[in-house]
């Protein structure tokens, strides 16, 4: 994993654990990687709402994460590994 590719993984996964959202967060990319893809296009495709309530780049960095379930694997494992 580059530096490049991790550093938004672990600004995300730190957003999520602020948050208190780490299990649920856990559960959802679990049940939903095999359609990480598919969801990644409809967060595209909805992207102008979405800037509005969370910001560009936070919506692009999502997107981005989500086009790749190598990416959601890092994703889980960054969030059990702090989480535990």
């Amino acid at each position: 994993m580059s530096a490049t590719a991790s550093e938004p993984l672990v600004t995300l996964a730190d957003s999520i654990m602020s948050r208190g959202m780490a299990v649920p967060a856990i559960f959802f990319l679990e049940l939903h990687k095999p359609l990480s893809t598919l969801i990644s296009f409809g967060v595209q495709a909805t992207e102008p709402l979405l800037r509005l309530l969370f910001g560009g780049d936070t919506v692009q960095t999502v997107a981005k994460l989500l086009e790749s379930r190598d990416d959601v694997e890092r994703l889980i494992t960054l969030l059990e590994e702090r989480s535990s």
